[in-house]
């Protein structure tokens, strides 16, 4: 891992910023030649798999349910939050499509 410095421009679409187009990508800090042979980490462009991110970050299965739903609030309703995820992507849906009509 690197901390980078990009620059480029903004990527604009109806007013908004949606991207950036990237003239270029400096790191700021160097590492030698030793230390970047014993990186393990992904080139910048690189997708990693889900096996190989889990890997990286330590990440392992879930073994006991019912601690994992302690942590969730008693007082939410999975119902309730299903209905929001849905409204939610009806209205991007929405939106995409009137962006569409626009352009």
């Amino acid at each position: 891992m690197h901390t980078v410095k990009l620059t480029g421009r903004p990527l604009l679409k109806a007013g908004k910023e949606y991207g950036l187009e990237v003239e270029s990508i400096t790191i700021l800090d160097q590492k030698t030649d030793e230390e970047m042979e014993n990186d393990e980490r992904a080139s910048f462009w690189h997708s990693l798999t889900l096996e190989e991110l889990a890997a990286r970050q330590g990440v392992t299965p879930a073994d006991d349910l019912e601690a994992i739903s302690a942590l969730w609030p008693t007082d939410d309703d999975p119902a309730a939050l299903l209905a929001h995820i849905a409204q939610e992507r009806q209205e991007r849906r929405k939106l995409g499509d009137s962006e569409g009509e626009a352009a």
